[in-house]
């Protein structure tokens, strides 16, 4: 789970960086640099805490060490392109974008991004296996164990009402107890679904966020543009579209 936390993370700061960096080269607003800036600053640190928390998984690491430059690729295109609008060179700027060079390389990202949570979502399943193996075998433990106290009450009942009485209240606390591991497990479980859907549908709301931002950003342009009186609003429509 913290895995699948710090990839979509990661993921969320390269498209902030990038919706920073389409807003810069559409509008020239320095308030677009603060999203974009704090997407390349972090966004290289989440690889290297990816790496520390999957040390003990070789193909995780695998596929980060090849993630990595890809990520590296990304971030020096949008920065490329934002030196260039800051140097007034805002057609070159937006030839880089239109090459759908960084489109390829962000879907690589994605794709590579997708393999690592897929073998997570594995290993999730596996331990879930596991716990349930786990329980299954403790409630086989208890059912034998049942079964060899009430012989022993039923050959304690001729020595004494006693002692039969309190391996009877023994076998109770076993039974209850058991009961209460498995609603705490079952209870885990679904804490654990819980928590990993909160996950992804944070991480697709996220996505669907930046999208719309710049297609609202486009329109709102273009708009003040109209209401101002000037008509060339085509390129605002463009990046909208």
């Amino acid at each position: 789970m913290e895995v699948q936390t710090r990839v979509a993370d990661m993921l969320s700061l390269i498209q902030d960086a990038e919706t920073g960096q389409r807003g810069y080269l559409l509008t020239g607003d320095p308030a677009y640099l603060a999203p974009f800036e704090h997407g390349v600053r972090d966004a290289a640190k989440a690889i290297d805490a990816l790496l520390v928390v999957t040390k003990d998984n070789p193909s995780q690491q695998a596929n980060l060490n090849s993630l990595e430059p890809l990520v590296t690729a990304k971030l020096s295109e949008l920065t490329a392109t934002v030196e260039l609008r800051k140097r007034n060179r805002s057609p070159d700027a937006l030839r880089e974008v239109r090459s759908n060079d960084g489109k390829a390389t962000m879907d690589r990202i994605r794709e590579r991004v997708d393999k690592i949570r897929n073998e997570e979502r594995i290993l999730l399943n596996i331990s879930n296996v596991d716990a349930e193996k786990g329980a299954q075998e403790t409630r086989t433990n208890i059912i034998l164990l049942t079964v060899l106290i009430t012989l022993l009450a039923g050959a304690a009942f001729h020595i004494g009402r006693r002692a039969y009485e309190q391996l009877q209240q023994a076998n109770k606390r076993l039974v209850e107890e058991s009961a209460r591991r498995e609603a705490a497990e079952a209870e885990a479980r679904h804490i654990q679904k819980m928590e990993v859907l909160g996950q992804l549908t944070g991480g697709i709301a996220h996505d669907f966020n930046n999208v719309l931002a710049v297609i609202v950003g486009g329109i709102d342009l273009a708009r003040r543009r109209l209401d101002e009186g000037d008509t060339n609003v085509t390129r605002f429509l463009d990046a909208a579209l």
